[in-house]
């Protein structure tokens, strides 16, 4: 089974990401959310979680992650230092971590 982040699992579109990815017996689905209390949601529903900020350091988030789906956006705000040096840093990360 495929360890899966999904970057912006709190999202409309990441929840979805991570359900689908959860119902499936191929991938398990590794929630990353920024705010500790945005963790339970997942939990209660068996599923990890990591936290991480976008605007920080994430090399902690792909540690025994396979791959990385990016689902995460700003809203608007902060567009440069999430949706595009956000990406940019997770896809670091990954390629560091050799996801």
């Amino acid at each position: 089974m495929e360890n899966i982040l999904v970057a912006g699992a709190n999202g409309t579109t990441g929840k979805k990401i991570v359900n689908l990815l959860n119902a499936s017996q191929y991938f398990k689905p590794v929630a990353m959310v920024r705010k500790a209390e945005q963790e339970e949601q997942f939990k209660k529903d068996g599923i990890a979680t990591v936290l991480g900020d976008l605007e920080q350091d994430i090399s902690h988030t792909v540690k025994g992650i396979d791959k990385v789906i990016f689902a995460a956006g700003s809203g608007g705000k902060n567009v440069i230092d999430v949706d595009q040096e956000g990406a940019k840093k997770l896809v670091d990360a990954s390629k560091k971590s050799q996801c």
